[in-house]
Formats: structure tokens, sequence, C-alpha cells
């Protein structure tokens, strides 16, 4: 038995069955790899389960279709732990005259460029009407003029409509006119919600702009943007701090190409000869938001489940990436049979598909390929990361 412990997993028929010690409704084939973060393989197996699937790559795009409701979700639950400590919640939705800009583009860079929410909020917290500088504010735009509005969420009890409207309408540019008639001088103020009943409510309320995808779509120039558009913001420190440790900042220690220039004298002590100005990395071409997300579930990545229970009662269970596949998802999809499909973005596999659908694809972790040797007699004792835990 002292020998069996130390092998790895095998496939069943391969491994000896004394003493009852192996269940029957142990599969087929059981891979040599599928270890789990915190357990060393020293013992053996009384049952496991394994199947492989193909996933449907994800471009997580706040203007995705298929992503937000997810992405939406998850920021739910952490919006809902900060507002928990808020004194009370109020929202406010603030536009912009579509008169005063050429486009609806210009105006939103204008907002932005203006930090004109921050702004709004420092004023609020300066004139007392705020019980912190905490905000969140999401970014919706309109059907009919493509304008952004935002819909702020602050920390209050009771602020006058008249401030708001009067800090607000102090971002009507300088190089224009005063406004005529009825006009806002730069845009409309909105109490936009009821007094919220507790943090859910008003998580519930401020993240359903971010779930909800508008039937209409989003406005041609958000989609051909070529940069940033965030969908939401917020105060500084407005989410919790992490627990993972801050990373040490690493010292540039400048290459002889960068010591090497022609013009400067030897005994030059200028920033760029002592090494203090770092080389411009290479940056990486910009996608605009329709390129990002026309590309979501077009490439598929192979998927490895797994769980079992040892001798000893304990459990293991876990998933991990094999690699990606060398087809789209839409042609694994269409040459396996259809009715594979789990989920909208999950198809099944046979293992002895797995070695077809990935082909000459590097496993992720050791840089070993795909089957990996089933003998670990050698690393018996070795522990491996499960990254999706």
């Amino acid at each position: 038995m002292e020998d069996d412990c130390k092998q790895r997993l095998q496939p069943a028929a391969e491994l000896p069955r004394s003493g009852g010690e192996l269940s029957e409704a142990r599969p087929q084939a059981v891979d040599s790899y599928l270890e789990i973060k915190g357990n060393v393989v020293d013992g053996g197996v009384c049952g496991f389960a394994n199947s492989y699937y193909a996933l449907a790559s994800t471009c997580r795009s706040w203007f995705c279709e298929k992503c937000c409701l997810g992405l939406g979700l998850q920021r739910r639950a952490l919006l809902y732990d900060v507002l928990k400590t808020f004194g009370a919640c109020q929202m406010w939705t603030l536009t912009i005259d579509p008169l005063l800009f050429a486009s609806p583009l210009e105006s939103f860079l204008y907002v932005r460029k203006r930090r004109s929410i921050s702004e709004l909020v420092r004023a609020l917290k300066k004139g007392g009407h705020l019980l912190s500088r905490r905000y969140f504010y999401v970014v919706e735009w309109q059907k009919n003029t493509e304008m952004p509005h935002w819909h702020l969420l602050v920390d209050a009890r009771h602020i006058p409509f008249d401030d708001v409207c009067e800090i607000w309408n102090r971002n009507r540019p300088k190089y224009l006119p005063p406004p005529c008639g009825d006009r806002p001088a730069f845009g409309s103020v909105r109490y936009s919600a009821p007094k919220f009943s507790n943090a859910m409510h008003a998580a519930n309320y401020a993240t359903k702009y971010l779930i909800k995808h508008p039937e209409h779509g989003y406005p041609p120039w958000v989609r051909d943007f070529n940069g940033r558009i965030q969908r939401f913001g917020t105060s500084r420190g407005f989410w919790p701090k992490s627990d993972m440790p801050a990373k040490e900042s690493q010292r540039y220690e400048p290459t002889d190409a960068d010591r090497m220039i022609a013009s400067h004298r030897p005994e030059c002590e200028c920033r760029i000869c002592r090494g203090e100005v770092k080389n411009k990395p290479k940056r990486r071409k910009t996608k605009t938001v329709g390129e990002r997300v026309g590309k979501c579930g077009e490439d598929a990545v192979v998927m490895n489940e797994y769980s079992g229970v040892w001798l000893d009662g304990s459990s293991v269970k876990g998933r991990r990436c094999l690699g990606k596949a060398i087809d789209t998802y839409a042609g694994l999809k269409e040459r396996l049979n259809p009715d594979r499909e789990m989920s909208s973005r999950k198809l099944r596999l046979e293992p002895e598909e797995v070695t077809e659908v990935l082909g000459d694809a590097k496993r992720r972790h050791d840089g070993a390929e795909w089957p990996v040797d089933s003998n670990f007699e050698n690393d018996r004792s070795r522990k491996t990361t499960n990254e999706y835990e």
C-alpha cells in the first residue's frame, strides 16, 4: 500500500485494487496533474470525478450585452458593503444642455477633463450638505440625443435643490454667452430617487444602469471611441483596501544602451546619462469599444473540472485551464455535436477529444505539453496552485 501511495493518479485500469481501497465508480481516465493548492499527493483515492469542456472567451466589457450582467452583479455586492457604512443615501441625475457643444463626445470629454462630478461633491461637502466625501456615479446615454448624463449617489440626508443647480451650472464654458430664456446655464438637475429603505435598495437602484443593456444599444461615438470610457466612477478610497500586500516598487536599472548617447559628453551628469529617465514602453494598440465587444466569444479555452476523495476522508475539488483551443468556439460547436452545449458559452468535451482540440498548445503550468506523463514517482510531494479556486 505504501508503494501505491507514492504513485500519481493513474488510469484506474493500471492501478492495483488490493484490499478494495479504490471505488469501482472511479472513472476510466484520471490525469496526473489533478492536485490542488494546499494538498500533497501522498495518499490513495477512493473516488474521483473528472470532466472537460470548452469555454468561450469573454471580453469583460461593461458595454457587452453578454458580460455586463455578471460584472454588474459583482459590483453590486461590493457596492452594498460600502453603502452599509453611509449615514444616508441620495441620488441625483445631472444632464448637459445639448446646445452647448458641437457633439455628445465633446460634452463628455469636457466634463471628464474638468472633473465636474468631483468638484460638485467637493463644493457640497464644503457647504456642509454631505456626511462624507464618498460618492458613486453611473454614466448613461440618452436614446435620441446620444448625450451623456450621470446618476450620482452621495452620502447625505438633505441637500437644497438650488445649491446643486448653482454648483452644477458653474461648469458652463467661459467662451459662451449667458443663457437665453429658460435654458439652464450648463444642464438640468433632478433629484431622481425616493428615500432609500436600506443599503441594498440603494445598491440595486444604482447598479441597474450597469446590469441592464439598453435595447437600442450604445451611441456610435461610444462604440467608435478609441480610448477608455468608464461606465461608473467613485471617490478616492471608496472601495475598501485589499488585504493583499502592496507590491514592492522595483528600481529601474538602465542598460548599457541607455548610457551610450553620442550627443552627450562622457562627463555629462544629466538625468538621462544617470539613468533616471526610463525608456518608454511600447504601448499596445488601443481597441475601440466596438472592436473589443465584437471579439467577445470568438476564442475558446479548454477547462478541466475535477473532484475526488482521499482515503483519509479529505476532499479535493477545483478547475484549471489546459490551454487555448486551436479552433474558435463557433467552429468547435459546429464540428462537434451542438447538443453538447451545456450553456450559451460552455461546450462539453470527451477526454479523448482534448488532445485534438488543444493541438500543439502548451500547458499553462509547468511548461509541459498535453497530455502529461502520468508517472510522477520523483515529484510525488509537489504542490500546484489552483488559479481558479
